[in-house]
């Protein structure tokens, strides 16, 4: 993975990155380094991606079993509108999983690390190079900032390789719009699949999207 700073004062690197070769090393940097995602594209044989560095505060985190109380926490201070399907609250069913390690957390901690403020999960199927997004959540007190955005903007680059999938309410508008600005779209719908009889819609990328964090003009 090849690493150059672009000329002056600008603390924005451009890195050459081969997914396939190199994931743990961007997965070390993304979390070691105070780097934001900015964007990416399909380059020589693999991703050219500018990282910022992060002047919020705001720690970039793959999860481990560890913060397991942290992610119980987030949880219970979100609400979700179930699927007609659930058996369980949502937190039982967020912790099965990431407790099975099928499913993997990805966060971002505030207050020098001890709150989680935003958090997604995802599973990896090797056989079809996919990822899987379940669960997407930001702390009440901490939404309107771009969060999650920037939780999908790090898995996105580190899985450049793979298509992705994810499913939302219809009436989730915030989330409908960072997906489509990533460049999701709606492949099904599945009427009357929520409690409140809202239809559930489900989305897929397509593998080597370029995408970009910010928001066009």
């Amino acid at each position: 993975m090849n690493t150059s700073r672009s000329a002056g004062t600008s603390l924005r690197p451009t890195h050459l990155f081969r997914p396939a070769l190199e994931r743990d090393r961007m997965q070390a940097l993304l979390s070691e380094g105070d780097l934001i995602v900015s964007d990416a594209e399909e380059s020589e044989g693999g991703v050219a991606a500018n990282l910022i560095r992060d002047e919020s505060g705001l720690r970039l985190a793959f999860l481990t079993s560890e913060a397991e109380l942290h992610v119980q926490e987030l949880s219970e201070a979100v609400r979700f509108l179930p699927k007609v399907t659930w058996r369980l609250p949502h937190t039982d069913m967020l912790l099965t999983g990431f407790r099975s390690g099928r499913w993997h957390g990805l966060g971002l901690y505030a207050s020098e690390g001890k709150q989680l403020v935003s958090y997604l999960d995802y599973s990896v199927k090797l056989e079809g190079q996919e990822i899987e997004i379940g669960f997407c959540m930001t702390h009440p007190e901490w939404r309107s900032r771009g969060l999650v955005k920037r939780l999908l903007a790090s898995l996105l680059l580190l899985y450049f390789d793979h298509t992705f999938r994810i499913s939302t309410h219809e009436s989730n508008l915030a989330m409908s719009r960072a997906l489509e600005h990533f460049g999701f779209t709606v492949n099904a719908r599945l009427p009357r699949d929520r409690i409140n009889g809202e239809t559930t819609l489900y989305l897929i990328r397509k593998a080597a999207s370029p995408f970009t964090l910010a928001e066009p003009n």
